[in-house]
């Protein structure tokens, strides 16, 4: 079956005008969800951040990605491309936020920790743990077999009855705990960092004056909080201190700005809160490991060699 609620959730996360998904209930306790996400443009962009679950996301390539990056609590985890049948598994609490440089072709799945352990339970096996995290693009021939077989259904829901996605869902279920289960290596906030609320207005301020010189004070006061115990919440919660992140933001955006135009370099790194080009060269080169300009032409070139092989 398929559920309007997460189609248009889902969809609305990854910017797509539509997300195909299928829903079993046969755990009880929550559903387990199976989604297509497909986009021919080029530079897509990045995904809303996901709500802070304790529940996994796998996503298995139907084909090859040839440029997208993920970043868990807000750091780089990879940049590399993804072959066909390559999938990664990460934990909604580590807050994956995908990116996409190039056209992408995913079946998504999600799963609770509670589903994960209740079908456990009733098949009298022992609860797991969590899911360890394989290598970003792994490849998995049996998940992706079993992703693929799933697409014809996303294009006729309506025909789908609840005993094929709860037989698809098992089959899911017994292949993560035979294959992935152990414990979770993925980067959580500790239960001391910031609420949903606060999380969200942090991000929200920092994005909306990523040029100012904002301070500690300004982003705890938002979130009434002291400046030392937001502080620390904040590294709790994202796993490096406010500046940090901050840095890493500018360069998300001084990246964007890179690709779509040709904006000379002090402007893009007065756009961006940099104080100075050799400010926004060294801070650049130390995140990215290559120069502005350097990664401004290979962006450039890797983009040509794309349009080519189209």
């Amino acid at each position: 079956m398929q559920s309007a609620y997460y189609v248009k959730q889902i969809a609305k996360r990854f910017h797509l005008p539509a997300a195909p998904t299928l829903v079993s209930g046969v755990a009880g306790v929550s559903p387990i969800l199976a989604s297509w996400l497909h986009s021919d443009v080029p530079n897509h962009g990045t995904a809303e951040p996901p709500p802070r679950v304790d529940a996994y996301d796998i996503q298995v390539a139907i084909r090859a990605i040839d440029s997208m990056e993920v970043r868990l609590l807000g750091r780089l985890a990879t940049a590399d491309p993804v072959p066909q049948s390559g999938m990664f598994l990460v934990n909604l609490e580590s807050n994956p936020v995908p990116t996409f440089h190039s056209a992408f072709d995913l079946v998504r799945f999600e799963v609770s920790q509670a589903a994960i352990n209740a079908l456990c339970h009733a098949s009298d096996e022992k609860p797991v743990t969590g899911l360890k995290r394989p290598p970003f693009g792994q490849k998995d021939p049996i998940l992706f077999h079993l992703a693929r077989a799933l697409i014809p259904s996303f294009g006729r829901s309506d025909e789908v009855d609840n005993l094929f996605m709860d037989q698809v869902a098992l089959a899911l279920h017994s292949h993560l705990i035979s294959n992935y289960a152990g414990p979770c290596v993925d980067p959580r906030p500790l239960r001391s960092g910031l609420t949903s609320w606060q999380i969200r207005r942090t991000t929200e301020l920092i994005e909306a004056n990523m040029a100012s010189d904002l301070a500690i004070g300004d982003l705890a006061r938002e979130c009434c909080l002291s400046p030392k115990h937001f502080a620390r919440a904040f590294r709790r919660t994202f796993g490096v201190p406010p500046y940090q992140w901050l840095q890493e933001r500018r360069v998300d955006r001084a990246q964007q700005l890179l690709r779509k135009n040709d904006m000379p370099l002090l402007k893009i790194a007065v756009a961006c809160g940099f104080t100075s080009q050799s400010h926004f060269t060294r801070v650049f080169t130390a995140i990215v490991g290559a120069s502005p300009g350097a990664w401004r032409r290979y962006m450039s070139h890797r983009a040509h060699i794309l349009v080519g092989r189209r």
